[in-house]
């Protein structure tokens, strides 16, 4: 029974994880200022030569946050991630700090 239970639990454990990776995520680094994308099951958009401008306002535009309060919120974290926006894509900021 215990092994029954055992089996169960990493199983259950092992689907979980699996499906906490970032799906549809575009993570800009500040710092760096470049671009990657990760977890599309189609093709990924081209995040080449994508600018800091630019992912502000795909962020703004997508994401019904207004780039004061996004400006606010990488000054406090120096990091900010959204929700999954209208656009399917989860955006995340790192490296303002």
């Amino acid at each position: 029974m215990k092994k029954v239970i055992s089996f169960v639990c990493v199983s259950v454990l092992g689907f979980v994880l699996v499906g906490c990776g970032d799906k549809n995520t575009i993570i800009y680094d500040l710092k760096a200022g470049k671009a990657t994308a990760s977890g599309f099951d189609s093709q990924a958009p081209n995040v080449n030569g994508l600018s800091y401008m630019k992912i502000i306002n795909e962020i703004s535009k997508n994401c019904n946050i207004d780039t004061v309060t996004l400006a606010i919120n990488l000054n406090t974290d120096g990091k900010y991630t959204t929700g999954v926006c209208k656009n399917g894509i989860t955006y995340k900021l790192i490296n303002a700090k």
